[in-house]
This record gives C-alpha cells, sequence and structure tokens, in this order.
C-alpha cells in the first residue's frame, strides 16, 4: 500500500466518521413512552401489555384515569373526521400558499354555543380544517344537537 492510497483510506474513514457523529449527535425524535391502560378499537380503556405500535401511535398511557380522559377527546376528534368524511365536499387545506382561507368550528363555553373561525396562515395544532361551507353546516348541527361529538 502506497502513501496516496493510505491518505485516500484515513479521508474515506474520517468522512464515515464524520457522519456517524452527526448521526449519533442527532436530537432523538420524541416517542410516547406508553404504559400499563391501553384505548382499544371500540374506545375501551383496558389494562395490557404495551407494545410498540400501540405506544407510537399514542393510545397507551401511564394511569387508567389518563387513558380515559385521552380516549374522551379522541372520540371527539374521530368523530369530527367522521363527519367530514360523509361530508366529503372535495376541499381540501392548501397550506403551500397563503391565500386561502381554512375554517374551523370551536365551542365557546361562555356562551354555550359554537362559532366558526378561519386563518390563512396560521397552522394551529388540533384542529380539524374545512371548506367554510361545512364549517358553517357543521356550527349549526352542533348548535341544534344533532351532532354531538
Amino acid at each position: 500500500m502506497n502513501k496516496e492510497q493510505l491518505q485516500k483510506d484515513i479521508n474515506e474513514l474520517k468522512a464515515k466518521l464524520d457522519l456517524m457523529e452527526s448521526e449519533f449527535n442527532k436530537p432523538k425524535q420524541w416517542q410516547p413512552r406508553g404504559g400499563d391502560w391501553f384505548i382499544d378499537r371500540a374506545g375501551e380503556v383496558a389494562n395490557v401489555i404495551s407494545t410498540k405500535e400501540c405506544r407510537e401511535f399514542g393510545v397507551e398511557y401511564q394511569t387508567s384515569e389518563q387513558a380515559e380522559w385521552a380516549r374522551d377527546l379522541m372520540r371527539s376528534f374521530n368523530r369530527q373526521l367522521a363527519w367530514l368524511s360523509e361530508n366529503d365536499d372535495g376541499w381540501r387545506a392548501n397550506w403551500s400558499e397563503g391565500i386561502q382561507d381554512k375554517y374551523w368550528v370551536y365551542y365557546v363555553a361562555k356562551y354555550n354555543t359554537y362559532n366558526i373561525d378561519s386563518s390563512c396562515l396560521i397552522r394551529y395544532l388540533n384542529i380539524i380544517y374545512m371548506s367554510e361551507e361545512n364549517a358553517k353546516k357543521l356550527c349549526e348541527l352542533l348548535k341544534n344537537g344533532t351532532v354531538k361529538f
């Protein structure tokens, strides 16, 4: 082995080491810890042995109280998704441009009523966006009690 080949091998090893170090130093992506309490497909809370799939999907909790609280929130969110699926008007949020209004329905506890709002720039967490027409329709159905989440 000559000096040039040795230097080439050293440079390749350094590049591999740099790549390994950058991978090692990357912040680890958060995944739910999971727990002994699981929300099953029927919305029941049960004591189970943890599985990677259920833990990463976010349906395992440390206590039954946490699981019951999450179940109630999931039910509301899932029922809203189901309602939108059944009333699909083809509208989809387009976040690549800042001109499309995206609507959502919210509850005003102080007045015990529902209302709609929109934004074209801000993407809130845990909000299901929909067309203005569907937001108005859903808001009215929630107000008159036809739909309950």
